[in-house]
């Protein structure tokens, strides 16, 4: 029934952005792509806003969580020109993720610091303009407050982002200013303090239909204040990506692309005195084709390539392995136009989990260019 209820949510919602798009692909649906040419690519390097002007977008993501419920995580934002000088306001991107969350560096970060997309109240603004060469800024800033039983959790947080096109290049960057999250209140084992800081930066170059990349992540967290002391301390983590990709047009209405990044990640969690390496290769095969003018399916597929090893290094002793990325990654995707809008939908799902239905998520979006 689950898997019905996806089916006829992403064909039948009325509810858009290009996240879908970049999830049917096998792309980054939260920065963008490195390859595919998309608008929500100005989430990486902002000077695309000068791209793609003129258009509102809303999106819905669902992520089953469990038997029974489902993770909402909604999100969309407006783009126009003041003069010469593209701008825009979007809603919903995340706590700072843009830095931190989104590669897992915080991911042994203890639950209750954090509160959730919808708590922490994100927006960021855009700003772009042209000096012999694009040039684009963004600022995000979360500033969200909740009570749960007898502790008040708040977050507070600002990110930068700038980025320059340049004939054939692509630079960008992304630093975190602040982004502090505090626990306190009655319930004394659940207070705390984490403060965290980062920054992004890369430098993708197009040659014709090809396309390299090296992108550069990495952030660090303390956190303090704990009740149980040995609770306390400094994680840190890092995200290296070298890639290449090409688009194969085979005609106006069919496009395959074609991606492969070598990928290292380290974390360093010195509260459980813990060293992760992990190294992958993951290789996207994706197709999109225009079957009619109102009608058009995507399709990919995602997995590591010869390489797929994690490395865990913990209280005196080494442990080595296999990358808990291995396995194929599988999307699926379509977009229905009508005129100026586009309702677009994508269904996806890890690891070929076929009778697992908690391992699908969903994603619906509308697009209104005018």
């Amino acid at each position: 029934m689950r898997f019905l209820f996806f089916i006829i949510l992403i064909f039948s919602s009325n509810i858009f952005a290009s996240r879908s798009r970049m999830y049917s692909l096998g792309q980054d649906a939260h920065r963008g792509s490195y390859y595919v040419e998309d608008d929500r690519n100005i989430f990486r390097n902002p000077a695309d806003i000068n791209l793609y002007k003129k258009y509102a977008t809303m999106e819905l993501e669902f992520i089953p969580k469990g038997d029974t419920a489902l993770s909402l995580v909604p999100q969309g934002g407006y783009f126009s020109e003041i003069g010469e000088f593209p701008v825009g306001i979007y809603l919903g991107q995340g706590i700072a993720e843009g830095v931190l969350i989104e590669e897992g560096v915080l991911a042994a970060t203890p639950s209750n610091l954090f509160l959730t997309t919808s708590d922490s109240n994100p927006v960021t603004f855009f700003i772009g303009g042209e000096l012999g060469f694009e040039w684009g800024f963004n600022l995000r800033i979360c500033n969200g407050e909740k009570t749960t039983g007898g502790n008040e959790s708040t977050y507070r947080a600002i990110s930068a982002g700038l980025g320059l096109n340049i004939g054939d290049f692509q630079l960008y960057g992304d630093i975190g200013i602040r982004d502090r999250a505090k626990v306190t209140g009655s319930e004394v084992l659940e207070n705390g303090i984490a403060d965290g800081g980062g920054y992004i930066v890369g430098l993708i170059y197009g040659l014709g239909q090809t396309t390299f990349v090296i992108d550069l992540l990495e952030g660090d967290l303390e956190i303090t204040e704990r009740f149980i002391s040995d609770q306390n301390g400094s994680f840190k983590g890092s995200l290296l990506t070298i890639g290449m990709g090409h688009i194969w047009e085979i005609s106006k209405t069919e496009k395959l692309n074609f991606n492969l990044n070598y990928e290292l990640r380290k974390k360093d969690d010195g509260i459980n005195d813990r060293k992760i390496t992990e190294t992958n290769l993951p290789l996207v095969m994706g197709m999109e084709l225009e079957a009619t003018s109102w009608l058009i399916f995507r399709a990919s597929v995602m997995q590591n390539f010869i390489i797929g090893e994690e490395k865990i290094e913990a209280h005196g002793t080494t442990e080595e392995g296999p990358s808990p990325f291995n396995g194929p990654k599988v999307n699926l995707g379509a977009t229905f136009n009508f005129g100026k809008l586009k309702v677009d939908g994508n269904l996806g799902m890890d690891n070929m989990s076929l009778f697992n239905l908690n391992a699908f998520f969903a994603n619906a979006s509308i697009t209104y260019w005018y």
